[in-house]
């Protein structure tokens, strides 16, 4: 009965923050937010249905010159790019094809529901360190309605799938450091691996996981192999993909960054965590409620000495989270700026210490006053999920009247000027736009067309010199800077009134 309970509150629960905070924005492409990164793998998802579902060479509208040694003139047109196995690109692209539901819808309705299945592990590791359905249940509202999940749980982000496969690979280590049942070791080393295979940064989770299996049957006294063996035969198989990944990036370049690689703002450091991350991160309600949660269970841990009672070998597998951390540490600026960047080293140990923090409060008045309790704690639920909304608002409009926004929204209909000069779909196209914006797959869009994302330098920084015959558009206010910065000669061919198209002449 109480099973049954459980998972029919959590279902009540998962129901409550589907229908208050996605369902009234699918289908539609938020944008904003990791501009860039949404859209390549949105155009990856495109790219394979239009290359027939060809898993082995990745697809995309977008052709980058930055990250890779290969010849400008030999990728121009074959639009193949390097990517970290991309299979969250990939089933939506099946999936669409199948059934030829919008794409964009299918890849949105992919991550959501993966994005659920990560609140339902982390719902189930909760109730195992807890023993409490109330505590669990506060846990998912808490990391369900944070507005860094919620937005993009809902969006393109590969990030989403690959943090509900390190949190059941975590699932996973914490059973086997509670019941010694050796096939939860390599079954949460096998989640880790899933994790790390379309996002590579996730390895920190993977070789946390080795060496904590190393140091755990190390001090039996009949070293057990076995564990051990599974988890260098899953970085083994980590390593080939990365290295087709590597292989494919020399031929033909990539949109996708290598391993815990820096590519995003170089901004100073917020005076403020709050300031930084309120309406962004978390809600200014969650960072109060998580103020008293912290304040009432110091009280009570010490009031009552609870410290006595408390098994903290339970709690070891937390080492697991030290790598991600450490790493976040050693990169504040991102940390506090990069929705990706915290997605994937900061939320999940977010997570593993809200559950920790909660099992040491005392929630006796939930039994004590269950009618009470469940008013208090849908009424909480409900400015969860108000504020939430209301956040994901804030950050939308934001997003839609930003400088990126409006520029991205100025080459709309730009199509014609290419078809006007008579630029064909197997030119070569540039487009230039401002450094770290994120709308060059937004603009292809609006070009219909495949091409070059160039942005323009910052200071004197060179580029490489455009190959002749290449066609590139830019907004009119970016042409001083394209003849300043880009080392050719360019022929103006017309305009709009808001773009220019030009051609290498040399």
């Amino acid at each position: 009965m109480t099973k049954r309970y459980a998972y029919t509150a959590f279902l009540m629960l998962a129901l409550a923050l589907f229908f208050g905070l996605h369902y009234g924005i699918m289908g539609v492409n938020q944008g904003g937010t990791a501009h860039g990164q949404q859209g390549a793998n949105l155009a990856m998802a495109e790219g394979f249905v239009e290359n027939g579902l060809d898993f082995w060479h990745p697809h995309t509208s977008a052709l980058n010159y930055r990250n890779g040694d290969f010849s400008l003139n030999k990728t121009s047109t074959s639009g193949i790019t390097a990517a970290h196995f991309p299979i969250h690109a990939y089933f939506p692209a099946v999936i669409h094809s199948a059934t030829n539901w919008q794409l964009s819808k299918v890849i949105q309705g992919y991550n959501l529901l993966w994005g659920f299945v990560g609140l339902l592990f982390i719902y189930l590791l909760s109730l195992r360190i807890t023993n409490h359905i109330g505590k669990s249940l506060f846990v998912v509202a808490f990391i369900g309605t944070a507005p860094i999940l919620a937005f993009h749980q809902s969006n393109f982000l590969p990030e989403v799938p690959a943090i509900t496969c390190a949190i059941i690979g975590l699932y996973y280590m914490y059973r086997w450091q509670i019941e010694k049942v050796e096939r939860y070791a390599w079954l949460g080393m096998l989640w880790f691996l899933i994790s790390s295979l379309p996002s590579p940064d996730f390895v920190l989770f993977l070789v946390a996981g080795t060496v904590y299996i190393y140091v755990k049957t190390s001090k039996k006294e009949r070293f057990n192999f076995k564990p051990l063996v599974f988890s260098l035969l899953f970085i083994g198989v980590l390593l080939l993909s990365e290295f087709k990944f590597d292989t494919l990036r020399h031929d033909f370049g990539s949109q996708f960054p290598g391993w815990l690689q820096d590519w995003v703002y170089d901004q100073s450091i917020p005076n403020s965590l709050f300031g930084s991350w309120k309406m962004h991160y978390f809600t200014v309600f969650q960072t109060v409620v998580l103020t008293l949660i912290l304040g009432f269970g110091a009280l009570n841990f010490f009031r009552t000495k609870r410290w006595k009672a408390v098994q903290f070998n339970k709690y070891e597998f937390a080492v697991l989270l030290l790598l991600p951390i450490g790493y976040a540490l050693i990169n504040p600026y991102q940390a506090y700026y990069s929705d990706v960047f915290f997605l994937k080293f900061l939320l999940v140990p977010a997570t593993v210490v809200l559950i920790i923090i909660v099992d040491l409060v005392d929630f006796t008045f939930i039994s004590n006053y269950p009618k009470l309790s469940t008013v208090g704690f849908l009424l909480m639920l409900a400015i969860l999920i108000g504020e939430g909304n209301w956040t994901q608002n804030v950050r939308k409009e934001l997003n839609r009247t930003s400088p990126g926004s409006n520029l991205a929204f100025t080459f709309r209909g730009s199509d014609e000027l290419l078809l006007k000069h008579g630029v064909k779909a197997s030119d070569p196209l540039s487009v230039v736009v401002p450094n770290n914006w994120g709308i060059g797959f937004e603009v292809l869009g609006y070009l219909n067309h495949k091409g070059f994302i160039r942005e323009t330098p910052n200071g004197e920084e060179l580029v490489p010199k455009i190959p002749k015959g290449q066609y590139l558009v830019c907004h009119i206010d970016e042409k001083p800077a394209l003849f300043r910065h880009f080392r050719t000669d360019l022929q103006e061919i017309g305009d709009n009134g808001s773009i220019v198209l030009f051609k290498v002449i040399d």
